[in-house]
């Protein structure tokens, strides 16, 4: 299987995920907590493994990082205190928004960066 195949069999699963939880769990917070915290544990995961290239990267690239480091933050403190759930919403939809945008990338162009 090729990081292309790869990269589309992931990004579809995570927005068939995000569509599932948002119209089928919506009243479960806890799977958006989840969602959450597997989407960012995983960019977090990659960068942390690529973290030597990250300072050349563009600025919307640390935006993404960043974002995703504190939506980490944010998921594993929902596991013990109660968070606002209109900014575990927030974060749900903006990594929805963002897994929609990968699928379209997938199905678009060629990987060349190793996953």
């Amino acid at each position: 299987m090729s990081a292309d195949d790869v990269l589309k069999i992931a990004t579809v699963a995570l927005v068939l995920a995000h569509v599932g939880i948002a119209v089928w769990l919506r009243s479960q917070i806890r799977w958006v907590i989840g969602l959450n915290l597997l989407v960012s544990a995983g960019v977090v995961a990659y960068w942390l493994a690529w973290i030597t290239s990250l300072p050349g990267m563009v600025p919307l690239v640390w935006a993404f990082v960043a974002f995703e480091c504190a939506v980490l933050i944010l998921s594993l403190t929902a596991i013990f205190v109660t968070i606002p759930k209109a900014a575990l919403w927030t974060a749900f939809a903006i990594n929805g928004a963002w897994s929609v945008a990968a699928a379209i990338f997938a199905f678009t162009f060629k990987m060349d960066m190793p996953v």
